[in-house]
């Protein structure tokens, strides 16, 4: 994997102006910069100085109250991104997402947490690209894996055909516009463990039903079969149910012998009582 983007400062000679121009690029590093300027009309002599901001005395000492080590030769995005990183309880992204992100030339701290990483990535990708990153999400939660850049999918033209199609669709426009780029790690639900659980983005929306549903006609995404209701039934009729024709006998058996008996002691009282009367 590629590491982080850098910021260069280049001067070039720009060809159809006939001029030298400075221009501010993003890439893995000086050469990859020059080689992208090259195909936009740019030609030698390249002259590229990385851009670094260091970090002010305030970001610094606020960072150390936070107990936050600071890296060696940190930069002022550096520190900031760690101070965020601290405050949100952030977590370490995934080595695809910043691929995708790297890929994308997008510049952003090494130390960037997962959830800003996302909001960086939803922020920066022009509409049809975020369209196709809201469907790229949603199929990886709802498969619960996958990987995690979207250019290394084998289902990416999937996700490129929804977009197009949808691309004059305002109202799915106007639905994706309302999630952040971190609300698409989680959707609905999500266990914790231990009986806890925390709200995700909502699946109750025009994008993700549209999406969902394109996932599912195009076999991308299992459809559960339809579910008979359970009816719970009376637990003590299951009990009666289950005795056997003997346990029920016993039972009728039981029920006579106490009739008997007590027809008999009621026939002796009334005998008792006549011979009294009698004498």
């Amino acid at each position: 994997m590629k590491g982080p983007n850098k910021k260069y400062s280049i001067k070039a000679y720009y060809l159809p102006t006939k001029r030298i121009r400075t221009i501010i690029q993003v890439g893995v590093n000086a050469d990859a910069c020059c080689q992208t300027l090259r195909e936009q009309g740019y030609t030698d002599p390249f002259e590229a100085t990385e851009i670094i901001d260091d970090p002010t005395e305030a970001q610094m000492n606020y960072a150390v109250d936070l107990g936050i080590a600071i890296p060696p030769n940190a930069t002022k995005q550096d520190v900031s991104v760690l101070i965020d990183f601290k405050l949100e309880n952030d977590t370490v992204p995934k080595p695809g997402l910043v691929q995708f992100a790297n890929e994308e030339g997008l510049y952003f701290s090494q130390y960037i947490g997962e959830s800003a990483l996302y909001n960086l990535i939803f922020n920066s990708l022009d509409h049809q690209s975020r369209v196709a990153f809201f469907i790229f999400s949603i199929h990886r939660w709802l498969v619960k894996g996958g990987v995690d850049n979207l250019n290394e999918s084998p289902h990416k033209q999937h996700y490129l055909d929804f977009a197009s199609e949808n691309q004059d669709n305002d109202r799915l426009s106007k639905s994706i516009n309302r999630y952040n780029g971190a609300d698409l790690r989680d959707f609905g639900n999500v266990s914790l463990g231990g009986g806890e659980y925390y709200q995700g983005a909502s699946k109750d929306t025009i994008a993700f039903k549209t999406a969902h549903q394109y996932l599912k006609s195009h076999g991308l995404v299992r459809i559960e079969p339809e579910r008979a209701p359970v009816v719970k039934k009376n637990p003590v009729y299951q009990s009666q149910k289950r005795q056997t024709i003997a346990e029920v006998q016993r039972e009728m058996n039981k029920g006579c012998l106490l009739s008997a008996v007590v027809l008999t002691m009621t026939g002796f009282l009334l005998f008792c009582i006549v011979s009294c009367a009698a004498n």
